[in-house]
């Protein structure tokens, strides 16, 4: 059945990145994005801004550590539902346990100059959210390309009760050039799918 009077108005989006190997072991990366939506086109418009910086350094084979900073001003509620400016840093430590075997640890600060993030009373929102994610990632080739298990769990501060879920995700790349590592195969694959198994637990400290 077709929608009565749909929306009429466009989205734009500006991606922009750059990313610098200062180094076999060091790399930076900057990312900007700006978005503008209309939902009629006498509607008053949404902008959302985005910038992101990356750093990441590789300190032996098998250890690293990054670290990444965002700014997000949601003006009109575009993406969060509110106007409001959110800051979030992540520290990320990951070790390479085995050949296609890896874990990573992360935490995590977000914050925003209004109340928005839940907290143990109801109704009550506050500022900011504290994050802690340990992941568990495997990878092993195929005929058909890799497959990649994964497996997190987390703790956010602000959840108003411990909330679990689990998610699923199948994909698949193409390239028309091989580009895709393959077991015993050096010239690589043009294809590779991709299954992610997720399990996610947010559990807030009591009182």
């Amino acid at each position: 059945m077709p929608i009565p009077n749909p929306p009429s108005g466009k989205l734009h989006i500006f991606d922009s990145y750059v990313t610098w190997l200062a180094s076999s072991k060091l790399t930076f990366a900057l990312e900007g994005d700006y978005v503008i939506q209309r939902l009629l086109p006498s509607s008053a418009p949404l902008h959302t801004s985005v910038v992101c910086g990356y750093a990441r350094y590789q300190l032996t084979p098998r250890v690293a550590i990054a670290a990444r900073t965002e700014y997000l001003s949601d003006r009109g509620g575009l993406f969060t539902g509110t106007t409001q400016a959110i800051k979030e840093n992540t520290f990320t430590f990951e070790q390479k346990l085995a050949d296609g075997f890896l874990v990573r640890a992360e935490l995590r600060r977000d914050a925003s100059n209004h109340p928005y993030f839940l907290t143990d009373t109801l109704g009550a929102l506050k500022k900011e959210q504290n994050t802690a994610t340990l992941g568990l990632i495997w990878w092993f080739g195929g005929q058909g390309g890799s497959l990649v298990a994964l497996v997190r769990c987390g703790a956010a501060s602000s959840s108003p009760r411990p909330v679990r879920m689990t998610r699923t995700e199948f994909r698949t790349d193409w390239s028309n050039q091989p580009f895709f590592e393959k077991k015993n195969q050096q010239n690589g694959a043009t294809t590779q799918p991709t299954v992610l198994l997720g399990v996610i637990a947010y559990l807030s400290p009591k009182k």
